[in-house]
């Protein structure tokens, strides 16, 4: 099997009747390099991660919205992880959407504007984490579902002039970077096992020394940009610096996201969350 018979094969299959060892195994027995571009999480940059809470009650601690550690629980696929991996999922921010907690909503709520009824009143506990340290992630940026979204089109391009005539711009890895980026964008999802291809993508680049993915937020239109990293980068190069606990309102038929509670006093080893009542920032 070549690359170009792992796309066809790949783009053809019923993903729930084949494993995710199978295929691995296969790209790696055949020798198929995937190419893979990259960009830096820089220092002093922000991820943010949030977690829908019940009852309006928020979380009161770091473990309890930072990656998860009950491994033996997690039992699907995600865009970035297989069964049992836990991985990191948050947001950061770009020029269309500058407070990354729109696209949190937007990703937990599984699209806003179509169930905006049952989902007026979800709150979400959020994490602001800071980058201590820069390191580098593989961008999922190669896609042409995502060139309608301007800081979208400009990074395509922008690889496009870098590929052009070096050898991992030949047409075949041109091919499997698109391929692989499409896995990223994709919108039909039917069961947890259409993010199997994507998943092995984000688990060859952590093989390959990269601490994650970097993909456009299929939910907000491509507007928003994920990150998905592992637990290891998590401790080594972001350090938890704020928490807010957010409420999804519906204002004059709009949805507005609506700020309830801050805190900056995250207590020992960020365990026991001071919270400060807010008289209400919003997001639209």
């Amino acid at each position: 099997m070549n690359a170009e018979d792992l796309i066809r094969f790949l783009r053809r299959s019923d993903l729930s009747k084949v494993t995710y060892s199978k295929i691995f195994s296969s790209i790696i027995k055949n020798g198929i390099q995937l190419p893979i571009l990259t960009s830096l999480i820089r220092k002093g940059g922000i991820v943010q991660r949030g977690r829908l809470t019940e009852g309006g009650s928020p979380f009161n601690s770091e473990s309890e919205i930072s990656y998860r550690t009950d491994s033996e629980n997690i039992a699907k696929y995600g865009r970035a992880n297989r069964p049992f991996q836990s991985m990191f999922y948050g947001s950061v921010p770009t020029p269309d959407v500058k407070y990354p907690t729109k696209t949190l909503f937007s990703e937990l709520l599984q699209r806003v504007e179509l169930s905006i009824e049952e989902d007026i009143g979800k709150t979400m506990t959020v994490g602001r984490w800071r980058v201590i340290k820069e390191f580098e992630v593989a961008d999922s940026c190669y896609s042409q579902n995502y060139v309608s979204v301007e800081d979208n089109k400009d990074r395509y391009e922008y690889w496009e002039e870098k590929l052009a005539g070096k050898e991992i711009g030949s047409e075949m890895n041109r091919s499997l970077l698109t391929f692989f980026s499409d896995m990223f964008s994709r919108t039909d999802i039917k069961s947890h096992h259409d993010y199997k291809v994507s998943s092995i993508y984000s688990d060859y680049a952590i093989r390959k020394g990269l601490k994650g993915v970097l993909y456009p937020s299929v939910k907000t239109d491509y507007h928003g940009k994920n990150i998905a990293i592992t637990p290891q980068t998590v401790e080594e190069h972001l350090e938890l610096i704020q928490v807010g606990v957010f409420k999804l309102i519906l204002e004059k038929g709009v949805p507005v996201i609506l700020q309830t509670h801050f805190s900056e006093k995250l207590g020992p080893f960020n365990s026991h969350f001071e919270w400060v009542e807010q008289e209400g920032e919003k997001y639209r």
